[in-house]
């Protein structure tokens, strides 16, 4: 067995198990072995920050498709150099599409693609506006209700930004130690 490692610079380096193998080495040719990475330049990818589930900021790359800028795949830091494409890792958790960001301060930063293909599809790029997720106290309010089963409950309804008369009603989940809200999808 081996296993491909990083080192902190950002070099790979080999670890191989003590063990016997019991094939045979096999005439070893380049033109099947040995794929250049695929070079990326700008504007064809950015890096941009998003909002995790547990309400952390981390930075993620875009790499964007070269035929249609709209459409892209996103990669989560693997270490300094190394990203991986985040929906193909949540499909199969052993399965990396990596991107390894050069720095040159020469002629501009560029991503080196390994031949990997995607196991997930392109998705449409939609910035994210970090304040969004906070809304202040003139944009939602809680009330209670009388369930259909009599018992009183409490809601949270969280209004439009631009339209007060839309909203989204949120039930309470308080069962995680804190006060947790999830939308009811009325």
């Amino acid at each position: 067995m081996a296993k491909i490692c990083i080192n902190d610079n950002g070099e790979e380096y080999l670890t191989v198990s003590d063990k016997q193998h019991i094939c045979e080495p096999i005439k070893y040719n380049p033109d099947i072995y040995e794929t250049a990475p695929k070079i990326v330049k700008k504007p064809f990818f950015d890096f941009v920050k998003r909002r995790t589930k547990g309400s952390r900021i981390v930075e993620k790359l875009v790499l964007f498709d070269e035929t249609d800028p709209s459409m892209c795949f996103e990669y989560k830091k693997y270490n300094a150099h190394y990203f991986c494409c985040y929906n193909c890792f949540k499909k199969d958790k052993n399965y990396c599409v990596s991107a390894k960001l050069i720095k040159d301060e020469k002629n501009g930063d560029y991503l080196e693609l390994k031949q990997k293909e995607h196991i997930c599809g392109l998705r449409k790029f939609i910035p994210e506006d970090l304040n969004s997720n906070i809304v202040f106290s003139d944009g939602f309010k809680t009330d209670e209700y009388r369930a259909s089963d009599g018992d009183v409950k409490q809601r949270l309804i969280v209004f439009h930004p631009q339209d007060h008369t839309l909203c989204h009603i949120y039930h309470n989940i308080g069962n995680r130690g804190q006060d947790y809200w999830l939308c009811s999808g009325m």
